[in-house]
């Protein structure tokens, strides 16, 4: 569960300094030095968040900049404070999915240092959401134990996001009206009884196809153009035997 980190400052403040110094921490504090942490009294440089079991304690912290002329957002901090890895990672995955659908934030720019067990995580993550891998830069940070290390950098643009989540899918131009057709004479069976169809109505956008197939003398037993929703398809008879298998057709 997301909470404002504002509301937990002071206990955050203790779970920050219990990182301090720990090799298992070093890739997270970036820099030689520590300093308390301290949340922003307003939303409009950070939105910065704690994620909570169910019992209500701290398990983790995410957090963002906000660049406000540009409508980015940068400086993705995030820090799993136990093993606790489902109710951090559903959190981690509400705070992105607000980023883009939410506020509408434009891109999402953020690094990690080359070794980091998340590392992986994060490629995943901006495979998922449409996202690059910018570039590394090369000895771009000092750690603690006075070692240089490379810095991975990624970005997310929303309007990559909303096309790996199919909200931005380009306009399917689809006519679902029905149309009223006459097959060839004896042309049409019944699907479940004996006899043929003098007419029968198929959707509009899919009519000339079922045309043409008659037309070339292929009888058809069953279609439907999908409603922009499933596959189209237009059921054949051939060899006295009904094919299932669904043709693709040129409009999907």
């Amino acid at each position: 569960m997301l909470d404002l980190a504002i509301n937990y400052e002071e206990a955050l403040k203790y779970k920050f300094r219990q990182t301090w110094f720990k090799d298992k921490y070093k890739y997270y504090n970036y820099f030689t030095y520590f300093s308390d942490f301290k949340a922003d009294e307003d939303s409009w440089n950070k939105h910065q968040f704690v994620s909570l079991n169910k019992e209500g304690e701290i398990i983790g912290y995410i957090g963002y900049s906000i660049d406000r002329a540009a409508h980015n957002c940068h400086n993705l901090n995030i820090i799993n404070f136990t093993d606790n890895i489902i109710i951090f990672a559903n959190d981690l995955k509400q705070v992105l999915t607000d980023i883009f659908e939410k506020f509408k934030f434009n891109k999402l720019k953020f690094s990690v240092v080359i070794g980091n067990p998340i590392e992986k995580s994060y490629d995943k993550i901006i495979g998922k959401y449409g996202g690059r891998i910018v570039g590394v830069e090369e000895k771009e940070t000092r750690l603690f134990d006075g070692e240089y290390y490379d810095v991975k950098l990624y970005e997310v643009h929303r309007s990559n996001y909303e096309l790996m989540r199919g909200l931005n899918k380009p306009p399917v131009l689809y006519n679902c009206e029905k149309e009223v057709m006459y097959p060839p004479e004896n042309f049409i069976e019944y699907n479940c009884a004996d006899g043929y169809k003098e007419s029968v109505c198929v959707d509009k956008c899919i009519a000339r196809e079922i045309e043409e197939l008659w037309r070339q003398g292929v009888k058809t037993t069953g279609c439907c153009c999908g409603h922009g929703r499933k596959l189209g398809f237009i059921q054949v008879k051939m060899l006295n035997m009904i094919l299932h298998t669904k043709l693709i057709l040129s409009w999907m």
